[in-house]
């Protein structure tokens, strides 16, 4: 496996944002206090023991606007595109033969809690068409990827920009949900060495791993058997913890 998202995917890398009394918008980047739960993020009906943003929800928390290009880097090309739309950002894995592609947002993070709300396409999702989120990135070229495939499986892999180190092989877990149309909410708490993944607020694998320990965040996407598979983010969000 070679090449990754392209070098030029580093957007402006400004000083991290501070906790404002209001959710006006940082200069330049447009991350904002985020207090309450979005009604999109609302994907179990039940309340879940072991979901963090049970307790997290009362801290200070920050979320991307997927409005502003700052936020994260958008481009275009024959075998993918990642553009915001609708307050969204939007993933197409135009070409089932290219590898992952991904995109990153600005903030460097260590220790902290990040998830995202994925919708798959409605058209399709099948086999091992796969999406999820990129986390302790320190470059565009390397980091962790947890994410997710239209199996119902998951894993955890770390991209040195050379090749993949498969942590957690890709494993069924019953809490994803497949299909066309299919959400799931893909959260990591990150603590030192210790990674706790979860799914729709499941905990679904614990593991303790060295191989990157701060970075930026952002999203991949690739496709399998077939192209165009497509899918939007409806939400990210982090806390930073001790």
């Amino acid at each position: 496996v070679e090449a990754v998202a392209p070098a030029e995917a580093e957007p402006p890398t400004p000083t991290g944002p501070t906790p404002l009394p209001s959710t006006t918008a940082i200069p330049t980047m447009t991350f904002t206090q985020t207090v309450t739960l979005s009604p999109t993020a609302t994907l179990s009906p039940t309340w879940i023991p072991e979901d963090p943003r049970n307790v997290l929800i009362h801290q200070v928390g920050w979320s991307a606007n997927f409005t502003e290009p700052a936020d994260w880097f958008t481009f275009d090309n024959e075998n993918t595109s990642i553009q915001m739309e609708n307050g969204e950002l939007q993933l197409v894995a135009k070409n089932s033969e290219y590898i992952e592609v991904w995109s990153l947002s600005w903030p460097y993070l260590s220790n902290f809690y990040l998830e995202y709300t994925f919708v798959v396409g409605a058209e399709r999702c099948i086999s091992a068409d796969r999406y999820g989120m990129v986390f302790r990135a320190p470059t565009p070229e390397s980091g962790y990827l947890f994410g997710v495939n239209c199996k119902g499986e998951y894993s955890l892999r770390y991209w040195d920009s050379v090749e993949f180190t498969e942590i957690v092989p890709w494993a069924y877990h019953e809490q994803i949900n497949t299909g066309g149309g299919a959400a799931n909410r893909l959260s990591v708490r990150a603590e030192d060495t210790s990674l706790n993944l979860y799914v729709n607020g499941f905990l679904v694998h614990t593991v303790e791993d060295s191989h990157g320990s701060e970075g930026k965040f952002g999203a991949f996407i690739k496709a399998d058997l077939m192209d165009n598979f497509d899918v939007r983010i409806l939400e990210a969000i982090y806390w930073d913890l001790p």
